[in-house]
């Protein structure tokens, strides 16, 4: 599952997760936040 770009992740993390949610990209953005904080902690802890 591949995506071009970030705002076609995130719209298919509206659609298909974040549906139910009132403000459902705000959700998706959020979540895509974590995601990325996640990486780049596990990226920096691997260079030490």
């Amino acid at each position: 599952m591949a995506y071009e770009s970030v705002d076609k992740l995130q719209k298919a993390f509206v659609e298909n997760i974040f549906y139910y949610a009132k403000d459902s990209k705000t959700a998706a953005g959020r979540a895509l936040d974590t995601i990325v904080e996640i990486i780049t902690y596990y990226l920096i802890k691997h260079e030490d």
